[in-house]
């Protein structure tokens, strides 16, 4: 319709449509949610435990082309082990207007800013890859040692160290400053620990990021060593002493495996000397000292006086 007066010209009133047509070929479209992302978008996750997981972020890939759109996808990135992503049931190939999804999940190993990132791979002319950037922040919560299976132990024995909010903890050190190179986080609540070569009495420390948490004394035992006898020979009820290393809390000193009467003491130079006396029906052989460190065999032993022996 159209109306002329004088001065004013009038045209029709047309409403006007535009039919979208689809691009032709295959043509990607990524959405989270309602909502359609663009190449390079980033997926922020928050912050997380470490140990602990994301809800997982569902993307929803459609083909708004013409033909079909294949796909393929991979994750990469600075930290991809800290994400996830399922494909489980994804539909790889899609026809003209189909659909299919994938998921991906945040579950940081240790603390700290993490990224990654995923690339869904096709045959969209312009927009493969098509990335979709990944981050979150990883923090950790404060560990509490209550108790230790024993407190004493030799070098390569297992110490289980029971307490609270060990899923984070990424060291375990002895006294002192010694890393145990052998240990794993069984559980929120345990980590077993291989008592590691060069440790030395004090307390056993987990650390989680800047937070930590100390045992009581953890002793390290050591066997006794490098032993000798003086006298090498004497008779029944004879004193003997005995010298070496690492004496300290002798258990039992035995003459060729009979037991002996024993004591103890600290010399000026702060060594632990054995004095034992030669018991009743001792022969001559070797002399042997039991720590709670282990034992230790002096092979010459003591040699019995008038046991005829050549």
């Amino acid at each position: 319709m159209s109306k002329r007066t004088s001065g004013s010209v009038y045209v029709d009133l047309v409403s006007l449509a535009e039919a979208a047509e689809a691009p032709a070929g295959p043509e990607i479209n990524v959405s989270v949610g309602s909502s359609s992302i663009t190449n390079g978008y980033t997926q922020n996750f928050g912050t997380i435990t470490v140990g602990a997981s994301s809800a997982p972020v569902v993307f929803s890939v459609r083909n708004d082309g013409t033909s079909t759109l294949n796909l393929g996808a991979t994750l990469g990135g600075i930290n991809p082990d800290d994400f996830s992503i399922d494909l489980t049931g994804v539909d790889l190939t899609l026809e003209p207007g189909e659909s299919t999804t994938a998921s991906v999940i945040f579950s940081p190993t240790r603390f700290g800013n993490k990224s990654a990132e995923v690339q869904i791979l096709s045959d969209d002319l312009d927009e493969s890859p098509f990335v979709i950037y990944l981050s979150g922040s990883a923090v950790v919560s404060q560990p509490n040692i209550t108790s230790l299976s024993t407190y004493s132990g030799l070098v390569g024995s297992e110490v289980i160290i029971t307490g609270t909010g060990f899923t984070s903890v990424d060291r375990v050190e002895f006294a002192t400053g010694v890393d145990a190179l052998d240990f794993s986080v069984v559980s929120d609540t345990e980590i077993r620990v291989i008592v590691p070569a060069g440790a030395v009495d004090g307390p056993i420390t987990v650390y989680a990021g800047t937070y930590s948490s100390s045992s009581s004394i953890f002793q390290v035992l050591v066997p006794p060593s490098n032993l000798s006898v003086s006298p090498s020979e004497g008779y029944v009820g004879d004193e003997v002493v005995i010298s070496g290393e690492n004496l300290e809390d002798t258990e039992r000193v035995t003459f060729n495996g009979l037991d002996a009467d024993f004591g103890a003491v600290t010399d000026e130079n702060g060594n632990t000397v054995i004095y034992a006396v030669v018991p009743e029906g001792a022969e001559t052989g070797p002399l042997e000292v039991r720590t709670p460190g282990g034992t230790a065999r002096d092979r010459g032993g003591i040699r019995r006086r008038g046991c005829g022996c050549p």
